[in-house]
């Protein structure tokens, strides 16, 4: 399991930190995971969105999926395990 900062989610995804923003305020990408002050997504969230939209998914199907990705972490089936931070490879 990888966590991926924000600036991590930038790079693999190929926006803007304006651009990550604004989806996640459009509903087409899940909120972070706030551990202490810092914001984390699973890797496997963020490939799971990018696929998505790789396929050209409408809006609607990727706020249906984005709600499964933050239920899933309601309901414990994505729960984080203590880490103190994991730095993605390079």
């Amino acid at each position: 399991m990888e966590l991926l900062r924000p600036k991590h989610v930038i790079q693999k995804m190929k926006i803007s930190r304006a651009v990550l923003y604004r989806l996640i305020q459009e509903g087409i990408f899940p909120k972070p995971v706030k551990i202490g002050s810092m914001s984390f997504w699973l890797s496997s969230e963020v490939d799971r969105i990018m696929l998505a939209l790789y396929r050209k998914e409408n809006k609607e199907t990727l706020k249906k999926i984005v709600r499964e990705i933050e239920r899933s972490r309601q309901d414990g089936d994505n729960q984080l395990p203590f880490v103190d931070f994991i730095r993605p490879s390079r």
